[in-house]
């Protein structure tokens, strides 16, 4: 805030706004066509009734499909990922050698990263894997933290399962309770019992629902989001230097590449960033100690928690008006 003002605190706003938008978009909808997918065949194999397993979650089929869209939105978002981190973290740190500048002018010097000189009169194929290698630094990390969605999905489904089970007494308590006073208040209304809950106020309904209540699910999202974002902290914090450190001194962490061709420096080249992510994990370390894996563990927390919670809200939300015009 010293250095940039309010102004430098939203760098790679308009870059982190697309990759999110695009990146929610091909996530949710990989997720939901594997979990109809899978609830289908589970159903058709059981011999259930294929409309009253969609209905019912599965953590486990939730996981599956969660990490089956992360890696879809990993590949489909990460060129515009490092965009917007090289232009939050440019002119700081380790960075100070990359200069900010907009995105169109990012994403070319990302995608020159890799190219040896004089590649325009190279090979094309060359200059495309090389462009693609700039375009996809962090890939190796981000691939290891595919996991971190299927953890949160099973997070949420469980932790909502079970407080569900755990609050549905309360919850009783508190409809009949709020029922009743709404009968006295409308004394010449004749519906009687759990009728009663038809003359409450649509929030209050939805906050005292048993089935499809937006605190609980809130609630469970925060479980999750904070157990997730702490497990997986230290990979954050190594794919994000990878994607921002400037390649000099990666090549340096790295060492002198080997030579060869064909297949064995496709392999070589893969094998690589993986090796990426260990030697930047190793300096982290000897340089900043084992805490510097959980550095801005505090704020992303945050983060997760807050989109977790407001994620889950329409989510749901948007789910359960998806049932009710089904079941109409």
């Amino acid at each position: 805030m010293g250095a940039g003002g309010l102004r430098g605190s939203y760098r790679g706003l308009g870059a982190a706004l697309t990759c999110n938008l695009v990146g929610e978009i091909a996530y949710l909808f990989t997720l939901e066509a594997l979990k109809e997918r899978m609830t289908k065949g589970a159903a058709a194999r059981d011999g259930g009734d294929v409309a009253a397993e969609a209905f019912e979650g599965h953590s486990g089929y939730a996981a599956v499909a969660a990490m089956c869209g992360d890696v879809v939105s990993l590949l489909t978002v990460t060129p515009l990922v490092i965009v917007a981190n090289r232009q939050m973290t440019a002119q700081y740190g380790l960075s100070a050698g990359n200069a900010y500048s907009g995105v169109r002018t990012t994403l070319t010097e990302v995608w020159r990263t890799f190219q040896p000189p004089r590649a325009a009169a190279g090979w094309a194929g060359a200059r495309l894997m090389h462009g693609l290698r700039g375009l996809y630094q962090g890939t190796s990390a981000g691939l290891l933290r595919i996991p971190a969605s299927g953890c949160w999905w099973a997070l949420y489904t469980k932790s909502k399962e079970e407080l569900y089970v755990l609050c549905a007494p309360r919850l009783e308590e508190y409809r009949q309770h709020h029922a009743a006073a709404a009968a006295a208040a409308a004394p010449f209304h004749q519906h009687e019992g759990a009728e009663h809950v038809s003359l409450l106020s649509s929030p209050v309904r939805l906050l005292l629902s048993g089935t499809d209540n937006p605190a609980i699910n809130g609630l469970a999202s925060a479980i999750a989001s904070t157990a997730t974002t702490l497990v997986f902290n230290p990979l954050a914090v190594i794919q994000t230097r990878q994607q921002t450190l400037p390649p000099a001194h990666v090549a340096r962490l790295m060492g002198a590449p080997q030579r060869g061709g064909g297949r064995r420096r496709l392999w070589r080249l893969y094998a690589s960033s993986f090796k990426k992510t260990v030697v930047v994990a190793q300096e982290l370390v000897r340089v900043e100690g084992f805490r510097a894996f959980f550095k801005g563990a505090t704020a992303n927390v945050g983060v997760a928690v807050f989109d977790g919670i407001i994620f889950s809200l329409i989510f749901e939300l948007t789910k359960l008006s998806s049932d009710l015009q089904y079941l109409s």
